[in-house]
């Protein structure tokens, strides 16, 4: 299934991406329980939202060997794990505001990993259970 967050004529939607790019609009929590609804709308009705609202972004930095390379730095003996604020994730096609005393503006494509339950400590059998899907997310 592929769901969307979206917003169309004022209101901040959830749906379901069906055949012949019809999306049709779902009520109720997307990570646990919703229902699907009668309400259906043309992707040129709507304009794209991140997926989700999330509470924290936890990204994993210098992962690659290219991209170490890349700022001559060395891969880290352990995952160098930074945070960055919800409010940084933008619509599609937004416009990207950063800083006036911003000299540089550096972008990297990743893929996201949307987290449906509150997890802890879990064993790695556990792990797809817990992932109600990916997106690309420009970082």
């Amino acid at each position: 299934m592929k769901y969307l967050r979206f917003f169309q004529k004022g209101n901040i939607r959830y749906g379901l991406l069906e055949k012949d790019n019809i999306i049709r609009e779902v009520v109720g929590d997307i990570f646990n329980n919703h229902e699907n609804t009668e309400n259906v709308y043309s992707l040129s009705e709507i304009n794209f939202l991140p997926p989700c609202v999330p509470s924290k972004i936890i990204a994993v930095g210098l992962n690659y060997f290219d991209h170490a390379n890349e700022v001559q730095m060395k891969i880290p003996d352990e995952p160098l794990i930074f945070m960055k604020p919800p409010s940084t994730l933008i619509a599609h096609n937004n416009n990207i505001i950063y800083p006036k005393m911003s000299k540089q503006l550096d972008y990297e494509a990743e893929l996201a990993v949307i987290i449906k339950n509150r997890i802890k400590n879990i064993e790695p059998e556990d792990v797809f259970k817990n992932i109600l899907g990916y997106t690309c997310l420009m970082m």
